[in-house]
């Protein structure tokens, strides 16, 4: 019997046509025209396994639903398949990466993914979006506008306009405003040919602060570590040579103005009527974009001075999205807001109409709801370890150990067999940070998802909580140090920096505001003797779990020199920043010890959360495409017990997220009792070749990884698309897929205990086309059931 995919579309095409004359005459026909130039756009395009077997019985399914219309010999190779388009951008992204940043291979799979996509296609609009980024990357201004514009035309999903927009504005102001290196000048709107080739090269994302410190390591640096005999020097004299020439240039540089934060952050009712403006465009019936519009009136509330009519309008206009998106109790709540805020006189007539209209709605809604027994939105599913807690850690099982070798450094070994659906941890971060893109959707201390009731911190433009008991509690645990500086920090444009300053703010909180307490704790702490798995996370005090925090890996001796110069930097900025603008210059008033301890601290966390934050995200289903979803990122996270874990390419547990911020540690590849537990870092081998997979390791982490997908070269999924499966197994495959494409938490129940049961029974046969699928569709069922997408998202489409 025959085992390709050419079997299984046979097959297929034998269940929809029986009986219909001769089905290897068409199959024939269908193989020759189309399905061999789909297979072969499949390999190319390195789809996941679920997709291909989708992709294979759309094709089938479409080609005999047009059987009496089409004659055969007229079929055309060429056919739109946002499948396909897809799998190109994905392609994309992956040339795009800051570790490969090749762009004009990023282009070429970009347009790839625009030529197969469907006119007005979700995947049409983010490739546009993804080429205009590539467009920034490269100084092509104009280009990039034009990028977003057909975008925007293409339909581009609503909770992806807020990145569209500042990317917007940000190609517009460098249009008017190209920075270019000290001492040399640009004509050209776009910048110099050199600066095209040299800035930006440290990040994804071209800002101000990446043209300085690629400028500040090109044009001095460099050279002087040159003149010092680089290669002499130990890494600890490196690095104290660094730091020194980096402060010295920060003092004498006026780099405030360079990266325009000379004036502090402050409310200013005039930009809060430009936001408020801009809403007002997206609210039109003609745009219609209520998620866009919300946001800006956040951000016009954030701006607006308190009891300020520029912020009582903003409440009045957000409680209208309100009522278009039937969210009845969020618009009474904005309405009393707004008239909490001095709401004008001569408008109240119409708030007092809209709030009696909507307490009708709300009536009527009340008598629909109980006339039809709707109860209320159904919780998630409560997920729990599958093992007895460790006495110490009732957020981890009790049969994994922590050990240390000089092989593997700290790693986690099994001390009983382990199975496929395991639970093995289920963690809180220490500390989390919101995305810059999502800080007028969520709350930025627990991170809710609730822009229609989002109040503004009185102090600064940043920060807005979902409410008064969450502002409380920000302030107290950290926001009161970081409020005078956060708009500045979030402008440098790393996310690392952020939550570093959040650790060392929140470690300062924790010994009562007392540096020098800090400081003297710190200096007679072992870092070698802490162990995360050995504290009593029962009794541990704050203190206790700071010390689990701090100890976590810095691999400062691995970075490259101009890295290390790079984080040096941010750092120096942000212990300036924190020195001039918050009462921690007033701590350390005149004390070296206690400004270099404090430098100390920001630099340590800065590299720690490079290597070991994990970032956290949700589920968001793409509008008009059923079969498509994103896992969309929205914070990073601190998680003490998550970073003990090693790397591998070919990784036995899987990490989600739930919508609380939680991350779940799930065995995805049976362990044998004594193995190590390995996790992934983004990085495996279904998805990146070998070269690029040790590329990417050595240049973000420092080590040369020997785990067993690249010792015995494991093939990325394309590798397996000869000979996937048999037919039954490819189309059960398909059918699960198909199944689960309705996010329906019923079937992804029905589905959970049979994957992870197969999954058992097959780990000998990885890697292979049909273990690579059924560990995609078992972690689609735990995001379906535990990482469900927010209901406003849900509400909005």
């Amino acid at each position: 019997m025959s085992t390709g995919p050419g079997a299984f579309i046979h097959v297929t095409m034998d269940s929809k046509q029986a009986g219909s004359g001769n089905i290897t005459e068409l199959f024939e026909i269908l193989w020759q025209c189309k399905i061999k130039d789909c297979l072969e756009r499949a390999r190319k395009a390195n789809l996941n396994a679920p997709e291909a077997s989708e992709f294979f019985i759309e094709e089938v399914f479409a080609f005999v639903r047009n059987i009496p219309s089409a004659p055969f010999l007229n079929l055309s190779p060429e056919v739109k398949s946002d499948v396909a388009a897809l799998a190109f951008r994905a392609k994309g992204n992956e040339m795009y990466h800051p570790t490969v940043r090749n762009f004009m291979e990023a282009v070429k799979f970009f347009n790839e993914s625009i030529a197969y996509s469907e006119k007005g296609s979700v995947e049409r609009a983010i490739s546009y979006a993804n080429r205009s980024i590539v467009c920034m990357e490269l100084f092509l201004y104009e280009d990039c506008l034009e990028n977003i514009r057909l975008a925007r035309e293409s339909n581009y999903p609503t909770h992806f306009l807020v990145k569209l927009a500042e990317r917007e504005a940000k190609a517009k102001e460098a249009l008017q405003h190209v920075k270019t290196p000290i001492g040399s000048k640009s004509k050209s709107g776009r910048g110099s040919a050199k600066d095209r080739r040299t800035i930006g090269q440290d990040g994804p994302h071209i800002t101000k602060f990446d043209c300085m410190s690629t400028e500040l390591w090109e044009t001095m640096l460099k050279h002087k570590l040159a003149q010092a005999n680089r290669e002499e020097l130990q890494p600890h004299e490196m690095y104290q040579f660094l730091v020194r020439e980096i402060s010295d240039f920060v003092r004498s540089y006026p780099y405030r103005q360079r990266l325009d934060m000379v004036h502090p952050d402050g409310k200013d009712d005039a930009k809060a009527e430009t936001w408020r403006a801009k809403g007002n465009e997206m609210f039109h019936p003609k745009e219609k974009n209520y998620f866009l519009a919300t946001a800006h009136y956040n951000a016009s509330i954030a701006h607006a001075q308190k009891g300020s009519k520029a912020r009582a309008i903003a409440y009045a206009n957000r409680s209208a999205v309100c009522v278009k998106l039937g969210r009845y109790e969020d618009c009474l709540e904005n309405i009393r807001l707004a008239r909490e805020s001095n709401y004008p006189a001569s408008m109240m007539v119409k708030l007092d109409k809209r709030e009696a209209m909507v307490k009708s709605l709300q009536a009527a809604e009340q008598i629909r709801r109980s006339c039809n027994n709707w109860g209320e939105e159904e919780e998630p599913e409560k997920l729990t370890l599958s093992y007895q807690s460790h006495p110490n850690a009732p957020q981890m099982v009790d049969c994994i150990e922590l050990h240390q070798n000089q092989q593997f450094g700290r790693h986690v070994v099994a001390s009983a067999p382990l199975q496929v659906g395991d639970v093995l941890i289920i963690e809180e971060p220490y500390v989390t940070v919101l995305n810059s893109e999502t800080k007028y959707l969520r709350c930025a201390f627990c991170h809710t998802e609730e822009p229609c009731l989002l109040i503004p911190c009185e102090e600064c433009t940043i920060a807005m909580y979902c409410s008064q008991k969450c502002l409380r509690a920000a302030w107290q645990q950290y926001h009161q140090y970081e409020c005078p500086i956060l708009r500045d920090i979030d402008n440098l444009g790393s996310p690392f920096l952020l939550i570093a300053v959040r650790l060392v703010i929140k470690a300062i909180c924790t010994f009562e505001h007392d540096l020098e307490a800090l400081r003297k704790h710190l200096s007679h702490l072992d870092v070698s003797k802490v162990n995360p798995f050995n504290v009593n996370w029962k009794k541990a005090s704050s203190k206790d779990m700071y010390d689990a925090v701090y100890a976590l890996a810095t691999n400062q001796t691995k970075h490259n020199p101009k890295s290390l110069s790079h984080y040096i930097l941010e750092a120096t900025i942000a212990h300036d920043l924190l020195l001039k603008r918050t009462k921690l210059g007033q701590v350390c008033k005149a004390d070296s010890i206690l400004k270099k301890s404090l430098f100390n601290l920001i630099i340590r966390h800065l590299q720690s959360m490079i290597v070991n934050s994990q970032v956290i995200w949700s589920m968001h289903y793409a509008t008009g495409l059923a079969r498509t979803y994103e896992q969309l990122v929205y914070a990073s996270g601190c998680f003490p017990l998550l970073s003990m874990f090693n790397h591998s390419c070919a990784s036995n547990v899987e990490r989600f997220c739930f919508r609380d911020g939680r991350c779940a540690l799930v065995v995805s590849r049976p362990i044998a009792k004594g193995a190590q537990i390995f996790q992934n870092y983004q990085i495996h081998h279904w998805t990146q070749s070998l070269e690029i997979r040790q590329f990417i390791l050595f240049h973000n982490f420092g080590f040369r990884c020997l785990c067993e997908a690249c010792v015995k070269d494991y093939g990325a999924l394309d590798y397996y698309l000869d000979n996937p499966c048999n037919e039954e197994d490819f189309m059960d495959i398909g059918r699960i897929s198909y199944e689960l494409k309705q996010h329906s938490r019923e079937k992804a129940l029905k589905w959970l205990p049979l994957l992870r049961s197969a999954l058992n029974k097959i780990d000998s046969d990885y890697p292979s086309y049909k273990t690579a699928s059924l560990q995609a569709l078992l972690f689609r069922c735990y995001q379906i059931i535990y990482s469900r997408a927010s209901c406003f998202s849900n509400s909005i489409r």
